[in-house]
């Protein structure tokens, strides 16, 4: 049986990963999905703030959505889950989880931002795969902002001219 540990945020552009797990699935109908919730990153400055209570009963709130969301989508095409850790992890346990549950692979989806701001911000997915040992299958978000599509191309091709000119002359 073929394990599979999806990190659910619960948002939209989880719909890629299901659409990925969907397509896996009808290959193969011995397998298993191992859902986590991992906690996002909260800035110092605000839990100062905020007493441990608070900031956990606000984890377990958003761990129910993203559950909750994950869940409907599994349930509609029939593959089998569980949920693990309903308060929600931190990025950093994620691959000892991973081999905790004898999972083969993590399965994520491309996050939201754009390509540029990979180069200079360091992602949750960037960390997942840093972190080594578990195959990690990075799923491509459904669409592209409209800078991606027109506007690296049209600057990749103006500097590329621009280069040619300069060579030429």
């Amino acid at each position: 049986m073929s394990k599979f540990l999806i990190p659910v945020d619960g948002s939209v552009h989880m719909a890629a990963v299901f659409r990925y797990l969907s397509s896996e699935f009808l290959k193969n109908t011995n397998m298993q999905v191992e859902l986590i919730y991992v906690r996002p990153r909260v800035s110092r400055y605000i839990t100062r703030f905020l007493s441990q209570k608070n900031k956990l009963t606000w984890f377990q709130e958003q761990a129910s959505i993203a559950y909750g969301l994950s869940s409907r989508h599994l349930e509609l095409t029939g593959i089998p889950f569980q949920i693990n850790h309903p308060n929600g992890v931190h990025v950093q346990d994620v691959n000892q989880i991973a081999k905790s549950l004898d999972c083969s692979q993590i399965v994520v989806c491309r996050p939201a931002h754009g390509s540029l701001v990979h180069l200079f911000e360091k992602t949750s997915t960037d960390e997942l795969i840093g972190q080594g040992d578990m195959p990690v299958v990075v799923v491509p978000r459904e669409y592209k902002s409209l800078f991606e599509r027109w506007g690296i191309p049209f600057i990749g091709a103006g500097l590329a001219a621009s280069f040619l000119t300069a060579v030429i002359d």
